[in-house]
């Protein structure tokens, strides 16, 4: 008790994809967080940001770019 929580925000813009592939780019960062929530730091204030690269390839790929770039943040 007393951590804080992490939030996080998503944001999938127009330009990366239509509105189908934008929906399902944001399911499929949900359900990462979701089964990996132990990976996340406590107390941050996350947004992530999709990019176009996205839309195309697997969820395993899609899970390692995630955490690599929130490992990347957070030694900064």
């Amino acid at each position: 008790s007393g951590e804080q929580e992490t939030l996080i925000g998503l944001s999938v813009g127009r330009k990366t994809a239509n509105a189908v592939r934008r929906n399902r780019i944001k399911r499929r960062l949900r359900e990462i967080i979701r089964t990996y929530p132990q990976a996340l730091p406590r107390g941050y204030w996350l947004v992530i940001v999709a990019k176009r690269d996205c839309a195309s390839g697997d969820i395993a790929k899609l899970k390692e770019s995630l955490y690599q770039s929130i490992e990347s943040v957070l030694r900064k």
